[in-house]
């Protein structure tokens, strides 16, 4: 129904389109703690370049900060084949003073 398509490796709450919702109200979305888990937004058709990509992320219950802190941003045209965007290692941007961050990407030349 959407112009996009949202999966991800599993569901422990929440939807998974609620991760490309920029409004940030009261949308909670995560998977099971497991190692390599992941979230797919797959454009379709479209083709894009992005410039920049922004998270927000909340604190858990009683305000206690479970924040990402090692991540991956990867991009593929096919699905199949996949390029590194970003890798992100014990990165500190979100916590309890910033739930909102935005990274730059490289040009991907795909």
């Amino acid at each position: 129904s959407g112009l996009i398509k949202v999966e991800a490796s599993s569901i422990k709450k929440g939807i998974p389109p609620d991760v490309c919702d920029n409004h940030f109200d009261q949308q909670v979305f995560y998977t099971d703690n497991i190692p390599y888990s992941w979230v797919c937004i797959d454009f379709g058709n479209y083709r894009i370049k992005p410039t920049y990509y922004s998270m927000a992320h909340r604190a858990g219950p009683a305000k206690v900060g479970f924040f990402m802190r090692n991540w991956e941003l990867h991009a593929s045209n096919d699905s199949e084949t996949w390029v590194v965007v970003r890798k992100h290692v014990d990165d500190q941007s979100l916590g309890d003073r910033a739930f909102r961050a935005s990274w730059q990407v490289e040009s991907l030349g795909l």
